[in-house]
């Protein structure tokens, strides 16, 4: 499956700024396949929670810096809200269902109305390596040898919802990877968000220009 963000034709060339985003994660939509990388850099616990801490005190924050948004929060829990399932056509014709909100359901963030949301249909992250060849310099020439490199890797499924006009903006399925040697490290993790951002940002309206 390639990786992109679609905008829809009537939000291209449009900026939207000063407005307010909330992110939206469905039921089951995290799902890692590292937990050990997790514990190993921050401490021990419920590996879940440790995540959601994360992109509540590191992907929002490179996300409001990222985007001209002036206020984007985290909804705790899934309020009750009707769904119905619709599926995205990407590039290359594979079809992703997503869930959108019913017409008539407004989602609020503490009694105020959210202007856009951050639905996120998966979050898959993992730990992956990757042999290649390392040439190195001797006294007989150029030598080389199996070389491996390591990357922390994220998939996400998501769509920016307009909450007021009701009919989503963009959509997209994006991987951000992050290369490391020898051992993984909070600043792994803290890049890794960094780069997250900047692709569910790509082709946006709310991309800083």
């Amino acid at each position: 499956l390639s990786t992109y963000n679609i905008l829809l034709p009537e939000y291209k060339n449009k900026k939207i700024k000063n407005r307010n985003l909330v992110i939206f994660p469905f039921t089951k939509s995290l799902k890692i396949n590292n937990d050990d990388d997790i514990t190993d850099d921050f401490g021990e616990g419920q590996t879940e929670e440790i995540y959601i801490n994360l992109i509540k005190t590191k992907f929002i924050p490179d996300l409001k810096n990222k985007s001209t948004f002036k206020e984007i929060q985290y909804l705790n829990s899934n309020k009750n809200i009707d769904f119905e399932d619709v599926y995205f056509i990407m590039k290359d014709s594979v079809k992703i269902k997503f869930r959108i909100p019913l017409s008539e359901s407004l989602i609020t963030y503490n009694d105020i109305s959210a202007d856009y949301i951050l639905f996120i249909n998966k979050l898959e992250v993992s730990r992956v390596s990757q042999s290649g060849y390392a040439p190195t310099y001797g006294p007989n020439g150029f030598t080389g040898g199996a070389s491996i490199t390591e990357y922390l890797t994220q998939e996400i499924e998501f769509y920016f919802w307009d909450n007021l006009e009701q009919k989503i903006v963009s959509y997209g399925n994006r991987t951000a990877s992050t290369s490391f040697n020898f051992a993984m490290t909070q600043k792994t993790w803290y890049k890794w968000f960094e780069n997250l951002a900047q692709l569910v940002l790509e082709d946006s309206s709310f991309k800083k220009w």
